[in-house]
């Protein structure tokens, strides 16, 4: 049978968690009478907006299409914080990851990972304290990520 489907995305959202402006993603497979081929959705969310969504086609296995395809640190969420924020990242295959947290003198603050990671989306929580436990003042603070790849520095306003 070669009728169509169509898949409907509804979703209702309050103080809802955006990472570089994508609030959810859908991954599936069409059946082997398609020829096993896989689609990958990116869908993106405006409060009370009806959008079209552009599938971008793949084939690959279901492991491929888990795994990022690329070394990203998103933004930290909430951004200003108090007490906490997360930092959500993205590793495309298993690697020695390292991400701290300096203050606007470049002096370390905290080390929240230092790790060999598998691929994949991972997140970290800083929780305001330096790696002594004592809380830190308000203010500016960056967070970068190191690994062999890849490097990027993200900036994070503590308010209390």
């Amino acid at each position: 049978d070669n009728t169509s489907g169509m898949i409907h995305l509804v979703g209702a959202l309050y103080d809802a968690v955006e990472i570089d402006g994508t609030i959810a993603t859908l991954h599936f497979s069409t059946t082997e009478q398609f020829d096993g081929s896989t689609i990958e959705g990116v869908f993106q969310f405006n409060e009370n907006v009806r959008q079209t969504i552009d599938v971008e086609y793949m084939v690959g296995t279901e492991d491929d299409l888990l795994l990022p395809k690329s070394f990203t640190l998103h933004q930290n969420y909430p951004n200003p914080f108090n007490p906490t924020t997360t930092l959500y990242f993205d590793i495309p295959n298993e690697s020695e990851v390292q991400i701290m947290v300096y203050d606007v003198m470049g002096c370390e603050v905290a080390e929240l990972v230092n790790t060999r990671l598998g691929g994949g989306s991972h997140q970290a929580v800083w929780n305001g304290r330096n790696s002594h436990g004592a809380d830190m003042p308000s203010g500016l603070y960056f967070a970068k990520m190191a690994t062999t790849d890849y490097t990027k520095t993200i900036k994070m306003l503590l308010i209390k």
